[in-house]
């Protein structure tokens, strides 16, 4: 008895094995990738332009304007650089003479590339702990030294930097001596960089500080001078 219900278990098992609807293969199949293009909200700011462009200048005059907008906005928008990346360029520019110099003083004390990068790690904050840490450990998991300090060319305050250490990896020269001459060439960089931003920013306040003063101008100067040379007219006759 148990043998004749096993038997038709395994017959019933064939069967629905058989019958049962094949797999769908399009589900096995690689999916497209998703389309790219410009992000939706640079897609909406473009439509709005376009649209703004279409009422202001009357069809069909305004369907060639339009067009050009919807085109342009988008690639205008994706050049524009975030607030964040903005952010995180001037914290690197801004550690990261104080984090060479924190290496070089490592290095000098004996510590191999690794612990000295931890250790300014650990010593400091922002974007620049975090990428140090990295090099850190790929060089602790045995990686290629160049391949590890190539990571600082990712980030363009860090170039120079990272050319300093290939420099030092290819010729064999005292990593310290390099950091140390690094470190300063970095310094007088940075402040010359904020002088050139302090000058720009006095060239650019001018005009908004000559409007801020315009009515006060006129209304002590010129005024007062129309006002008293219209004075003889206006009086009785």
């Amino acid at each position: 008895m148990t043998t004749i219900l096993l038997a038709a278990v395994a017959a019933a098992t064939a069967v629905v094995l058989l019958v049962r609807t094949p797999p769908d293969l399009r589900r096995l199949a690689p999916r497209p990738e998703p389309r790219k293009g410009p992000p939706r909200p640079h897609r909406l700011v473009a439509a709005l332009v376009a649209a703004a462009l279409v009422i202001l200048v009357h069809p069909p005059w305004g369907l060639l304007p339009a067009a050009a907008a919807y085109y342009a906005v988008p690639r205008l928008l994706a050049r524009l650089e975030p607030a964040a990346a903005k952010r995180r360029r001037a914290e690197l520019a801004r550690d990261l003479p104080l984090a060479i110099d924190l290496l070089a003083a490592c290095l000098r004390a004996g510590r191999p590339p690794q612990q000295a990068l931890t250790t300014v790690a650990a010593a400091i904050h922002g974007p620049l702990a975090g990428l140090f840490a990295e090099i850190a450990h790929r060089l602790t998991l045995g990686a290629d030294p160049q391949t590890a300090w190539s990571l600082l060319r990712a980030e363009p305050p860090c170039i120079p930097f990272a050319r300093a250490i290939d420099r030092s990896l290819s010729s064999g020269a005292p990593l310290s001596r390099t950091l140390e001459r690094l470190a300063d060439d970095t310094r007088q960089s940075r402040h010359h960089q904020a002088d050139q931003h302090a000058r720009a920013i006095e060239s650019r306040a001018a005009l908004p500080l000559g409007l801020c003063f315009l009515p006060a101008f006129v209304l002590l100067s010129i005024v007062p001078t129309i006002a008293d040379a219209l004075v003889p007219y206006l009086g009785p006759p």
